[in-house]
């Protein structure tokens, strides 16, 4: 299915949980997020909420099709602001072609912008999202950034190029490798092609072929650990 799963579900929870040693090399579990995922009748994500426990906010996603089931907007809700954000999902020829999303208020303004960009055989081939963060009170730019995405024929993700216009020596690249399914690596490299960090992914798998832990493994030194309970339908 388009959302990456095998059988139809009507809820999931993600438990993402940070791996640590203490002085005495004893493992210490923290739990940083808990996402659920509720899904509607034809398997299309309807709302996500998002919890980071390290700071007690919450977040909530609202999913909004149109009458070809395409996505439309997502509307982001903070849990300590009461202005949502809105995302605008655009399309041409049928095929996905921007989304964007502007959050202003008194204090801030937010603009992210993504296009979209596909092959001869309307393929997707690459993304390129900018994005700026404005502080009204001080007028600084906070955040001036693109990020490009490039994608394989397989519709998974290849590469990301994340662009920081303000900061030099800031820019990153990351190169995923992948299975038939599920993303087994990642590699970060800085703009000078130097690896900064090597990561590995585990699974555990379910009877519907279908993830429920999944491990990421920094370096050859477990990091993260994400536990995924899954209600079929």
């Amino acid at each position: 299915m388009d959302n990456g799963l095998i059988k139809s579900v009507e809820e999931i929870t993600e438990y993402t949980i940070r791996i640590q040693e203490d002085s005495l090399k004893n493992e210490i579990q923290d739990t940083l997020l808990i996402a659920i995922k509720r899904y509607r009748d034809d398997d299309q994500i309807a709302l996500q909420t998002r919890r980071t426990l390290f700071d007690n906010e919450q977040m909530e996603i609202d999913y909004v099709y149109d009458s070809s089931d395409r996505l439309k907007q997502e509307i982001v809700k903070m849990l300590t602001d009461s202005m949502p954000i809105k995302v605008n999902y655009s399309y041409k020829n049928f095929l996905l072609f921007q989304s964007s999303g502007i959050m202003d208020n008194a204090t801030e303004r937010f603009e992210q912008i993504e296009n979209y960009y596909y092959r001869n055989n309307k393929t997707k081939e690459k993304s390129i999202m900018r994005q700026i963060f404005i502080d009204k009170e001080t007028n600084d730019t906070i955040r001036n950034s693109t990020v490009i995405t490039y994608f394989n024929t397989n519709k998974k993700i290849d590469s990301i190029l994340s662009i920081n216009l303000r900061r030099q020596g800031q820019n990153r690249k990351s190169v995923y490798e992948s299975d038939r399914k599920n993303f087994i690596g990642l590699k970060e490299y800085n703009e000078k092609d130097s690896l900064l960090s090597n990561q590995k992914f585990e699974y555990k798998i379910d009877q519907f072929d279908n993830w429920t832990e999944k491990k990421i493994i920094e370096n050859g030194t477990l990091k993260t650990m994400i536990i995924r309970e899954i209600n079929y339908k």
